[in-house]
């Protein structure tokens, strides 16, 4: 299962990424945090809720200039996509649609605070 989100800026981005590698990382990393953890509180209230736990078993992890988030639910990929017995439910990919203005609003604010302290 694979989401993805389009940056619009990305290559002004990526020459700010050579002329000041620690405000990138400082920057960009905040940007990529609230957006992970933007995309979970969206996706939560599109969950399938029966016991919770699926609702409950998402997990964010974090590193350089990266960010994850998936559900460690056994059975979350066959909610999320369906099977031939069930139509899937695709609540994470609700979540990052949901999301998109907020991301898009954390990339462009820290790639003003970028060009701000060059």
């Amino acid at each position: 299962m694979s989401i993805k989100v389009e940056i619009k800026g990305l290559e002004e981005l990526k020459s700010s990424f050579k002329k000041s590698p620690e405000l990138v990382k400082k920057y960009i990393g905040e940007a990529i945090n609230k957006s992970i953890q933007t995309i979970q509180a969206k996706a939560v209230p599109f969950t399938p809720k029966d016991t919770g736990f699926l609702k409950g078993s998402f997990s964010a992890s974090f590193g350089t200039l990266r960010g994850s988030l998936e559900n460690t639910a056994p059975y979350a990929g066959y909610v999320h996509d369906g099977t031939k017995f069930m139509k899937g439910r695709p609540y994470l990919e609700q979540g990052t649609r949901a999301a998109e203005s907020a991301i898009q609003s954390f990339f462009d604010s820290a790639m003003d605070k970028i060009a701000k302290e060059l």
